[in-house]
């Protein structure tokens, strides 16, 4: 995963995509973008037909409405999709101001989505088809489980024209989860 930082300004709106580059490095690209306050505030995968079509899918784009802050994009290969050995790809930027973008982080092998834990507590009344449920609704006992937050990351600056694009090969391993 490679991320990236650009800043946005308050009332903005960033417009961003990601294409690959070229036939021999096509992957299936995601991307997703943590706000100042360090949220994860979208998330894009198979928006556009690729200019390179990657084996299997097609490229990301999303749109984000922005505040004065810094922004990170993290660019992700799913689920190791490259049609060759690596992976190269073109992220846009763009917006109504002058927008710096900065390659924070290159090849890294982790992202906000494998820092968040999840826990599930509940019960279930199973009864075959037709039957009638019971009179007394499954209860969940009360085990003292809860889940823990992920540890996303985000900076604050201000700053500000027009569009920017980078280039970059993002780590391929691992496929993103998301949580329904």
């Amino acid at each position: 995963m490679d991320v990236w930082q650009v800043t946005g300004e308050a009332g903005g709106e960033l417009q961003i995509s990601v294409d690959t580059v070229s036939a021999d490095t096509a992957f299936d690209p995601w991307l997703f973008v943590v706000e100042p306050d360090g949220c994860t505030t979208a998330f894009a995968d198979d928006n556009f037909d690729c200019t390179y079509p990657p084996p299997e899918y097609s490229c990301p784009a999303a749109a984000v409405s922005t505040e004065a802050g810094t922004y990170q994009i993290g660019v992700m290969a799913y689920n190791g999709s490259c049609a060759g050995g690596s992976a190269e790809y073109e992220l846009s930027i763009n917006a109504d101001w002058d927008v710096e973008l900065t390659n924070i982080a290159d090849d890294v092998a982790s992202h906000p989505y494998n820092s968040t834990q999840y826990s599930v507590n509940g019960c279930a009344d199973v009864y075959a088809e037709g039957e009638d449920a019971p009179g007394t609704p499954c209860v969940p006992p009360d085990h003292g489980l809860g889940g823990s937050g992920g540890d996303d990351t985000g900076g604050g600056d201000t700053g500000g024209g027009g569009g920017d694009t980078g280039t970059g090969t993002p780590d391929t391993g691992g496929a993103p989860v998301e949580a329904e």
